[in-house]
């Protein structure tokens, strides 16, 4: 049990409170088709639910229906996802019920039963549970459309398949690797000529699900050189000379390609809510972690569903002015973006801490057209005092969050033994400078950067952070700031702390 410092009736309080601000996943706070109790709609909310979507496999079907948001004890339909994974046809048919973390009410997981698992492929379980990337890495790799029987199935067989052997995707990257390489016929100057023919290509260009059978299982048991696409792509890069050196490739550079997804240069860690997520905001939260940034803070806003003027405002109030883009319209960087950036890994650190969900909070936005479609920041501080009974504010919460982003900040410096992290970390895959050589940063309709802005963006990124402006790493004085002496101390033993 967990000892709770509150009495139930301030804890029911507050979970009311909550229950009336939340929306779907990812904090979507409008439903994605229009319905009769909504004020507003938007195609990317995750709030699917809607006459038509079913539960079909279901001990008895349900038609979800519309769930107007004062509807508590409906909120579970809300985040019905899986026609997004799998299309309306067979969600309407797999979907049996949703599930999710323990208590939590808003239930991303997908329930799905599939026979064919069964029938046809011959896993031990007709059921599987997923979300998110279980579903999609797999018909990434098949590079199958949506709304077809192949790409349902890949997603279902590919997940199940997934957690049985327990292999990591890299956040999609093996998959978009694997494509690009299959589709540019790249692999027979990769493989060994024995090993390229025992492979059954016939399978995946026929779009048929089992080919996912052949590659997974060489994938997880090291059968052959194709196996080392699960030794993640930092060490698989300079395996197979993806970085410009194999002339067999014709030189070809894997970050210069925008189709494989790698967005960091250095760590090559994949996009994840990157520039295409808030432009710069996405950006810099990018280039802060080792691998891709499970970072949602921020993408909850950005796909709230609100008007895009709706939206400005909320993020005007809480970090100043042109803290907002219009999505693929981005403007150079300012303090407002500044703020947003750093406030979105704050959050995203505190959540990790509290072991608080990232891909639902913060509660910026709300279903509540009473608030003004606002929500309240300041949930987490308010859980935290009632559970621990220490009366604690945001700022106090967040200060303890940005302690924690310090430590792994200098963590990274002494992991890798370099302190210059703004040239051997901190470095973009060239695409995302020339995306679309048809456009200029600043243009409507692309997510590309621009390397200069970058840099200055860079420099108001660290400053913000107290971090060297020169090194981006952390200084003394930060460090001293959050109680962190010690670390200091560490690093200048090292070598490795700004002077």
């Amino acid at each position: 049990a967990v000892k709770i410092a509150a009495n139930n009736e301030k804890m029911r309080a507050l979970d009311d409170h909550i229950l009336g601000i939340i929306g779907a996943n990812n904090n979507g706070v409008v439903p994605s088709t229009p319905q009769s109790w909504a004020e507003y709609s938007a195609p990317i909310s995750r709030w699917k639910s809607r006459p038509g979507l079913k539960w079909g496999a279901a001990d008895q079907e349900i038609d979800l229906g519309e769930v107007p948001w004062n509807e508590r004890n409906r909120i579970g339909f809300r985040t019905s996802m899986a026609e997004s994974y799998i299309g309306v046809e067979y969600a309407n048919k797999w979907m049996k019920r949703t599930g999710g973390c323990h208590s939590c009410p808003i239930r991303c997981f997908c329930e799905l039963k599939v026979p064919e698992l069964k029938s046809k492929y011959g896993r031990k379980t007709e059921h599987i549970s997923n979300v998110c990337m279980g579903f999609l890495v797999p018909q990434y790799l098949m590079g199958t459309k949506n709304g077809t029987e192949a790409h349902a199935m890949a997603g279902a067989l590919g997940a199940h398949i997934l957690d049985d052997y327990g292999i990591w995707c890299n956040y999609g990257s093996i998959s978009h690797l694997f494509k690009f390489l299959k589709t540019k016929d790249m692999f027979k100057h990769l493989l060994p000529e024995d090993e390229f023919n025992s492979i059954p290509w016939a399978l995946w260009d026929n779009q048929d699900p089992a080919f996912l059978l052949d590659f997974y299982r060489r994938v997880a048991f090291k059968e052959g050189e194709i196996s080392h696409m699960a030794d993640g792509l930092y060490d698989l890069i300079k395996r197979w000379g993806l970085d410009g050196t194999n002339p067999k490739l014709g030189h070809w550079d894997i970050h210069k390609e925008s189709a494989t997804k790698v967005f960091n240069k250095k760590t090559n860690a994949a996009v994840h809510h990157a520039s295409e997520t808030a432009g710069q905001v996405g950006t810099l939260i990018n280039v802060v972690f080792n691998r891709d940034a499970q970072c949602h803070s921020h993408i909850n806003i950005v796909n709230s569903g609100l008007p895009h003027d709706m939206t400005v405002a909320i993020a005007e109030k809480k970090w100043g002015e042109g803290a907002f883009d219009k999505v693929n319209w981005y403007t150079p960087i300012n303090a407002a973006k500044i703020r947003f950036a750093k406030w979105s890994l704050v959050k995203n650190v505190l959540h990790d801490s509290l072991t608080l969900c990232n891909w639902m909070f913060p509660l910026l936005a709300s279903p509540d057209k009473n608030r003004n479609y606002e929500g309240d920041s300041t949930i987490e501080s308010q859980m935290f005092s009632l559970v621990t009974g220490i009366e604690t504010t945001e700022t106090e919460l967040d200060f303890k969050a940005e302690r924690v982003l310090h430590l792994h900040r200098a963590l990274t410096v002494l992991q890798m033994n370099e302190s210059n992290m703004r040239e051997e970390h901190d470095v973009l895959s060239d695409w995302v400078y020339d995306l679309n050589p048809d456009k200029n940063f600043g243009q409507e309709g692309t997510i590309k950067m621009d390397r200069a802005d970058m840099q200055t963006a860079l420099d108001m990124f660290y400053e913000a952070f107290g971090w060297d402006i020169q090194t981006g790493a952390p200084t003394r004085a930060t460090l001293d700031k959050f109680s962190l002496g010690f670390v200091a101390d560490r690093l200048a033993a090292r070598g490795l702390l700004p002077s």
